[in-house]
């Protein structure tokens, strides 16, 4: 299913970036991830959220010193690089979505009550989205 290949190329991606990222964050994401392309009527509601989510992140990386917020060893063009290439790779399978887009967020908690509050989602599932979610705020200042 083509849904899934969109996931498989993502855990490639994040792979390929395994030594460069801290590996709690990889873990949780592979996971986080692998459970959505196994729960696939969830996975375009969560797939719109992510995609917010990485914008966010991407703007809020531009409005600082990114060095302040990564990991010892990445360094911050290999990160936009690979927020960059997440995003391509979601823009790439739109098609394969809904038509509705992702609304625009505030910030990133409000991306993960939104996602909280997606009724048909697994608790369980909810719980490691928000998690990402949770390591990811916990690197911006």
């Amino acid at each position: 299913m083509l849904l899934d290949n969109y996931f498989e190329d993502l855990l490639n991606l994040l792979k390929e970036f395994r030594d460069l990222l801290d590996e709690e964050i990889v873990q949780q994401i592979s996971n986080a991830l692998t459970n959505i392309a196994n729960i696939v009527p969830d996975a375009a509601n969560l797939f719109a959220e992510l995609k917010a989510i990485l914008t966010i992140v991407r703007n809020e990386i531009n409005g600082f010193d990114i060095d302040t917020l990564l990991p010892d060893g990445l360094e911050s063009d290999k990160f936009i690089s690979l927020i960059k290439k997440i995003e391509s790779l979601i823009e790439k399978s739109k098609p394969l979505l809904p038509s509705k887009e992702a609304g625009t967020a505030n910030d990133i908690q409000n991306v993960a009550g939104t996602i909280a509050g997606l009724p048909e989602m697994s608790t369980e599932l909810k719980t490691e989205i928000v998690a990402v979610i949770d390591v990811i705020l916990k690197k911006l200042p």
